[in-house]
C-alpha cells in the first residue's frame, strides 16, 4: 500500500512543476503526489514555403520529462489524467478512451514503468471508445486484469458528489484485491466555513465504502483557494481559513476510532479550476500560508513597474507576524521562502504570476509536510 502521510494532487502546468521540482529533498522522500497530466504547450511554426504559421501541440512526452526532472525516477508518485476539457488534447483524450480495454492508457502505463518503477496507477473508466454498457464492462476489466498483472497498487479517484462509484467499486473488487486499493475522494474547491459541514456525508461515503467493499486506504483531497481572489475581496491584504485543514482535522479523530487508513491530502493551495491572466497586465501578489490559514499581499501596478510593486508586496509581507510564524515552521534552504526574502531586499527573481503560484505551491507543501512531521 502507499507508504505516506502526504499526497499532494497537482496538474502538470509549468507552476506546479517548478514549484514541486524545488522542494528539498527530504521531503520529495517522503510525500507521493498525485500527478494528473495535462496536455503541454502549443508552438507555432512556419510552414515551409508560406510566410503563415500554424501551432504545434508539444507531445505530453515533454510533461513527463518535467516529472522526471522534479522527482528523478526512483520515487513513487501516481498518475492519473486529466479531466478538464480546457487541459485536455487528442493525445490525452487517446489515452482516456476505454476501446480495446483501455489499450492506449495501459500501453502508456507500461512504457512509463519502465521509467518510474513505483509508478501507481489511478484506474480510468471514462466511456468514450465503447459503443454501449456492455462492452464497456468488457474494456474496465481488461483494464482491470492488466493492472492486476503489472502493479501492485491503485488507486481509484472520483468526486465526492459522484453516487456512481458504488457501481465502480463493485466491479473493481472483483478483480482487484481492496487491501491494494486506495480510493480518492475529491472534494475539489472547499468554499469558506464547509469543511466541517462536509463532515458527516464524508464520514458516511467512508463508512459505507468500507463496509461494502472491504476497501480500508483512503484520502480525502480538496482546497479552500479560490480560483480568482476578486471574487473572495477586492482588498490588498486579506486571509481565509484552510478549509481542508480543518476537515482533515476533524475526519482524523473520527477514523482513529475505525480500522481505517486515512491520509492527508491537498491541491498545495493551487484551485483545481484554470483562471487564465488577462492579456492587459496583473495584480501583483505574494500569498502565505500558515498551519490553518492563508493571507497574502498585494498591490494593483497603476505607474509604477512590476518589479518594484512585487518588492513593496514582498516587504510588506515579510514583516507581518503571521509569515514570521510560517517561517518558523520551515527550514533555512525552503526555495519558497528564499524567492519572498530575495525580493523584499529588492531582487525579484521572476515577475510572472505562473512563478509566484510555484513559490505559494512550493511553500504550501513544505509547511504541511513539516506539521505532517515529514521533515
Amino acid at each position: 500500500m502507499i507508504m505516506t502521510k502526504y499526497i499532494p494532487i497537482l496538474k502538470t502546468g509549468d507552476a506546479e512543476l517548478r514549484g514541486l521540482e524545488q522542494l528539498q529533498n527530504e521531503i520529495k522522500d517522503e510525500i507521493v503526489p498525485l500527478i494528473e497530466l495535462t496536455k503541454y504547450r502549443s508552438i507555432s511554426k512556419q510552414i515551409a514555403g508560406s510566410e503563415k504559421k500554424q501551432k504545434i501541440e508539444l507531445p505530453i512526452s515533454k510533461r513527463i520529462d518535467k516529472i522526471e526532472q522534479a522527482l528523478g525516477h526512483k520515487r513513487a508518485f501516481i498518475l492519473d489524467l486529466t479531466s478538464d476539457n480546457s487541459l485536455t488534447n487528442e493525445q490525452i483524450r487517446r489515452l482516456r478512451s476505454s476501446e480495446k480495454g483501455f489499450e492506449s492508457w495501459c500501453a502508456f502505463l507500461w512504457s512509463q514503468k519502465q521509467r518510474f518503477p513505483l509508478l501507481i496507477p489511478v484506474i480510468q473508466l471514462s466511456e468514450e471508445g465503447s459503443t454501449n454498457w456492455a462492452e464497456f464492462e468488457e474494456n474496465r476489466s481488461k483494464q482491470l486484469l492488466f493492472l492486476q498483472k503489472h502493479f501492485g497498487t491503485y488507486v481509484y479517484r472520483f468526486p465526492a458528489a459522484d453516487s456512481n462509484y458504488e457501481e465502480d467499486l463493485e466491479a473493481i473488487v472483483k478483480i482487484l484485491d481492496c487491501n491494494q486499493i486506495m480510493c480518492c475522494i475529491d472534494i475539489s474547491f472547499i468554499p469558506q466555513g464547509k469543511g466541517k459541514l462536509l463532515l458527516n456525508d464524508i464520514i458516511l461515503l467512508i463508512q459505507t465504502i468500507h463496509k461494502s467493499f472491504g476497501i480500508s486506504n483512503f484520502l480525502v483531497s480538496g482546497t479552500s483557494f479560490p480560483a480568482s481572489l476578486s471574487e473572495f475581496t477586492t482588498a490588498e491584504y486579506g486571509k481565509f481559513a484552510l478549509e481542508e485543514v480543518a476537515l482533515f482535522s476533524a475526519l482524523k479523530k473520527s477514523m482513529e476510532k475505525l480500522s481505517i487508513q486515512f491520509c492527508y491530502s491537498d491541491y498545495g493551495c493551487i484551485n483545481p479550476n484554470r483562471v487564465s491572466i488577462m492579456a492587459r497586465g496583473w495584480i501583483p501578489k505574494i500569498d502565505c500560508p500558515t498551519d490553518t490559514e492563508m493571507f497574502f499581499y498585494r498591490k494593483r501596478k497603476g505607474k509604477s513597474n512590476y518589479a518594484d510593486v512585487y518588492c513593496e508586496v514582498a516587504q510588506q509581507l515579510v514583516i507581518d507576524p503571521m509569515y514570521t510564524r510560517t517561517k518558523e515552521l520551515v527550514t533555512k534552504n525552503c526555495w519558497a521562502i528564499k524567492m519572498i526574502e530575495d525580493t523584499a531586499k529588492g531582487n525579484p527573481p521572476n515577475l510572472s504570476p505562473s512563478f509566484w503560484i510555484s513559490v505559494r505551491f512550493n511553500l504550501a507543501v513544505t509547511v504541511r509536510a513539516k506539521l505532517l512531521n515529514l521533515m
